[in-house]
């Protein structure tokens, strides 16, 4: 494949982790972080800027979101992998499609998007057919180009194998930036970090992450 290169859409939380972790030549990965006017992003950015430190990533793109897709705040997590209404769905196809007009400026053969349905079976169906719908929409500009794939490695995944690939990983879990709040440390009281806890709790992990601080770059 001449189109080697590979772009990982990465919000900074543990599945963004976790697929850059795993991947095989990590000198050709590309980071596509989209930035939201959300209390959280600014951690993420920090988060973004540690892990691209950590792996030694020399490209990194900051999409700006914060007025081309709005967010719905009321019964929505914008840090949650998963869609939970129309405006959500349609913000998902927007960042992946944006997403893959950057894969391609960057000859990119992939395109991961880091997506997981948590057991969540009905998401998950959801989720694969957008993925099949969104992998027709790039197909009709990969005329005359190498092909680009949109990958979701983790979409059957829970958090709990998420967590675990990470930790098979190495990956430096500290870097990750899971809670819906800005700060010095995970708040430990909202949904993102009451749902993390969990799979960190099935880790027997969950001591040495809910107090540590965010590390620094």
């Amino acid at each position: 494949m001449k189109n080697s290169n590979t772009l990982i859409i990465n919000n900074g939380d543990i599945a963004g982790l976790a697929a850059l972790a795993t991947l095989d030549r990590l000198d050709r990965a590309i980071i596509w972080h989209p930035v939201f006017s959300d209390p959280a992003s600014l951690r993420r950015k920090i988060a973004i800027a540690e892990q691209t430190v950590h792996y030694g990533i020399e490209q990194i793109i900051k999409a700006d979101f914060t007025s081309a897709l709005p967010v719905e705040t009321e019964n929505t997590n914008s840090n949650s992998i998963h869609t939970t209404n129309a405006m959500q769905t349609l913000q998902d196809a927007g960042i992946v499609l944006f997403a893959a007009a950057e894969a391609r400026k960057h000859r990119c053969g992939k395109l991961i998007w880091p997506t997981h349905g948590n057991q969540d079976y009905n998401y998950i169906s959801e989720a694969l057919e957008r993925k099949i719908l969104l992998n027709h929409i790039i197909d009709l500009n990969n005329e005359g180009l190498e092909k680009l794939t949109l990958d979701t490695p983790f979409l059957d995944l829970s958090d709990n194998e998420i967590v675990d690939i990470a930790l098979r990983s190495d990956a430096p879990i500290k870097t990750a930036w899971w809670c819906d709040h800005d700060g010095d440390k995970n708040c430990g009281g909202c949904d993102q970090c009451n749902r993390w806890r969990k799979a960190f709790d099935k880790a027997g992990m969950n001591n040495s992450i809910k107090d540590s601080q965010p590390l620094r770059v």
